[in-house]
């Protein structure tokens, strides 16, 4: 009897819709003390079929599909991108540098975001 290792399946692919309208909150609420240390908003641009546009306010537990928030900071890329990036096969910085990625706003804001989402 042989034994198959879990490591050669693909990873689960996830859509921003699963992102931002379930996995999100639920993060920040679960993180809530976290969260209520971010001191920035953040309007999410994801670009292609499937994508759409996100509003998050950790600090207020706020997390709504929205493309003309004012936010503190705004993170914008295609789908393909999201999905390499959610699954691992993507790095944000590296990203951002080759311009697969765009962000403007408080680098630091980014950071923390990012922690928040890593949990």
């Amino acid at each position: 009897m042989s034994v198959q290792l879990q490591a050669n399946k693909e990873p689960v692919k996830v859509t921003p819709s699963q992102i931002f309208d379930e996995a999100l909150p639920k993060a920040i609420e679960m993180f809530k003390e976290q969260a209520g240390q971010i001191n920035a908003t953040y309007r999410i641009n994801i670009f292609g079929d499937g994508g759409g546009h996100w509003f998050v306010d950790p600090k207020n537990g706020v997390v709504k599909a929205a493309s003309d928030e004012k936010s503190d900071c705004v993170l914008e890329m295609g789908v393909t991108e999201f999905s390499d990036l959610t699954s691992g096969k993507l790095d944000a910085s590296a990203a951002i540098a080759a311009g697969k990625m765009r962000f403007s706003g408080d680098p630091e804001q980014l950071i923390a975001f990012g922690a928040l989402l890593g949990g």
